[in-house]
């Protein structure tokens, strides 16, 4: 197994014609999180056990659907978080965010993950690298800025690819919630992947979290029957 980078931090597993990569869970949980580009259930332990040694807590997987947790679960990963999947249909009118947002880059980046850790706690954080991954996760995606006297508020980050439009991440600033933020950031979403020729988009939720679920419900997305799940080797 030879690993390129330095763990803790972003690196690549390599055995023979197999491939996956791993990053931090997020900047507080010591973790990994490791992706499988190529490789059979063998080389995911294989990659798994590096992890381990290299000081890794535990190494879960990204969220998966029945048939894509097959590999994991034969390398010996077991459930760990589950997710709720929303799906809406781009078939009707959107309407107006009511909000101004700005399309941010990759050099944005280090100025949402305060305000990632405000909406989300543990294990759901994604941090700095985590949401750098979510920014490339699809062939086409963008980062919508919601911003206050200069002050970064909100952010969406949306992808597109395959005719689907994927809401990887939306988080408002606990200062100003409840002021139609999210759901302009929401709408402004929908709107992006509209005109990229988006068919549907989907998102996730964590179980139980009414207040998100609420909104996505009251803007017209339905709850999929096939949750996802995060696996994970380890403690």
């Amino acid at each position: 197994m030879r690993l390129t980078g330095t763990w803790p931090g972003q690196v690549t597993l390599r055995q023979g014609w197999s491939r996956a990569s791993a990053r931090p869970w997020n900047d507080d949980v010591s973790a990994a999180s490791l992706r499988l580009e190529r490789g059979s259930s063998d080389f995911l332990r294989a990659a798994a056990t590096r992890l381990l040694s290299e000081g890794a807590e535990w190494v879960g997987s990204p969220p998966l659907d029945r048939s894509s947790a097959v590999p994991w679960e034969r390398a010996g990963f077991a459930p760990f978080l589950s997710l709720d999947l929303h799906r809406k249909a781009l078939d009707g009118p959107i309407p107006s965010s009511g909000i101004e947002v700005a399309e941010g880059s990759a050099r944005d980046l280090r100025t949402l993950t305060p305000v990632d850790d405000e909406s989300f706690e543990g294990v759901w954080r994604l941090g700095t690298l985590g949401l750098a991954e979510a920014l490339v996760a699809t062939p086409r995606s963008t980062l919508l800025l919601a911003s206050d006297s200069e002050q970064l508020v909100g952010f969406a980050i949306v992808g597109f690819g395959n005719r689907a439009g994927y809401l990887q991440r939306i988080a408002v600033a606990s200062s100003h919630r409840g002021r139609g933020i999210g759901r302009g950031l929401l709408r402004e979403s929908l709107h992006w992947c509209l005109r990229r020729g988006a068919g549907y988009v989907l998102l996730n939720t964590r179980p139980g979290n009414e207040a998100a679920s609420s909104l996505y419900a009251s803007e017209g997305f339905t709850m999929h029957p096939a949750a996802l799940r995060v696996l994970r080797l380890g403690r």
